[in-house]
């Protein structure tokens, strides 16, 4: 199984991707976004070749297309890409099938139109079209294209040591450092580099408990952008059913820049390729604050991993049914300690009010009792951790390899 690309960075010996410009690639580095991935699970390494040498060869391959960024803005951007000749008659003759990758971002139905689009300017078919998708609600009943279950955060857990030697992760670097330190320096955490507008609504939400906001390390990077605001004012009408309380919501960020950081990473990139070691350490619980929160979705992400991995308890405002998903992979998480009942709850403010609530109840223990709390849940800690570890190898190279070669 091999997969073609049209360049390569003459620097990094990395491909560049087939469909997209350098701006719109997701570190504006012209990269391929799945191959960055994928790259990861050592079955694919050699794996990446030009497609004039595979088709001289006459190897089967896969040609890769990339999610863009923003995404957002460009869910049409397939009705109208360009399948190369020589790509399209690879097809025709079942040596090339074509795969999209959306697995990195939760809004899966809204790139159908495209896909389908893209499937009738070249006569594709579900044979020989693939999509990538997160979304585990994700349904389809098309004829034009397939769709694969892929979960990134399982497999591609980038804050993670890089395997050592013969060893597969021993995480030699990071593993030893996440303990539980007592005193805490507060009792939550809630990081959130990235603006969303379930973000800045728990944000605003917390800042109504002054008790609680006082007693949680948060992070929150505010966009004024108009489409921002716009996809703000939406999803807070679909939310909050009060006028009057919604307008104050969105008055409140439209009026302010919010940037508040309490780590020393660089601003200029989304940090998902790191662990706040002393952060977690220092805390009782993580607030975790997904990509996604709509109820027809369920999508989790490497927040999620990172979770697992950190060997502190969770509290996931994402969407619902998060942690009953993971329970069925095989993960526990802590409804022996504490009510998890806002993961059933689909109302997103419903939902948010539970967490608070949850919150309030977490923040009349002392950080002593909280300390020894967590102790407590050392067996269920130590258990995530080696799960999520176990995952890291991947079985998405199996699911891939249609052609068996």
């Amino acid at each position: 199984m091999y997969f073609g690309f049209h360049y390569f960075d003459i620097n990094l010996q990395l491909p560049c991707s087939n469909n997209l410009d350098k701006q719109k690639t997701l570190n504006g580095d012209g990269l391929s976004t799945i191959w960055n991935f994928l790259i990861r699970d050592k079955k694919f390494k050699g794996k990446a070749k030009i497609i004039d040498e595979l088709i001289e060869d006459d190897k089967n391959f896969f040609y890769l297309l990339d999610i863009p960024y923003p995404f957002i803005n460009n869910y049409n951007i397939l009705s109208n890409f360009h399948l190369p000749e020589k790509v399209h008659e690879a097809v025709k003759a079942n040596k090339c099938k074509v795969i999209f990758g959306v697995f990195t971002e939760p809004p899966a139905k809204e790139w159908e139109k495209s896909l389908i689009q893209l499937a009738r300017n070249y006569n594709l078919k579900k044979e020989n079209l693939f999509v990538l998708i997160a979304d585990n609600k994700y349904k389809t009943d098309s004829e034009l294209f397939t769709a694969i279950p892929y979960n990134y955060f399982l497999s591609c857990n980038l804050f993670l040591d890089t395997v050592k030697g013969n060893d597969k992760f021993l995480f030699t670097e990071i593993k030893h450092k996440l303990k539980n330190e007592y005193p805490y320096t507060a009792k939550f955490l809630c990081l959130n580099r990235i603006s969303r507008s379930h973000r800045l609504y728990f944000y605003y939400k917390l800042l109504q408990q002054p008790t609680l906001f006082n007693n949680t390390l948060i992070s929150l990077a505010s966009k004024s952008e108009p489409a921002f605001m716009n996809t703000l004012y939406y999803e807070l009408t679909s939310w909050v059913k009060d006028k009057n309380e919604r307008d104050k919501i969105f008055n409140f960020f439209k009026y302010r820049k919010i940037d508040i950081f309490i780590d020393d990473l660089d601003k200029n990139f989304n940090a998902a390729s790191n662990l706040t070691i002393e952060l977690l350490n220092n805390t009782f619980i993580s607030i975790i604050t997904e990509t996604d929160v709509k109820s027809e979705r369920l999508f989790l992400s490497e927040k999620i991993a990172k979770g697992l991995y950190s060997k502190q308890p969770f509290i996931v405002f994402g969407n619902p049914g998060i942690l009953s998903y993971l329970k069925k992979l095989g993960f526990k998480t802590f409804n022996r300690w504490f009510d998890e009942s806002y993961d059933g709850e689909t109302d997103v403010v419903k939902r948010a009010n539970k967490i608070i609530g949850l919150m309030g109840y977490l923040n009349t223990f002392s950080h002593k009792e909280l300390y020894e709390l967590r102790n407590k849940m050392k067996s269920v800690l130590e258990h995530n951790q080696k799960k999520i570890i176990e995952y890291n190898e991947t079985n998405l190279f199996d699911t891939l390899n249609i052609y068996n070669k």
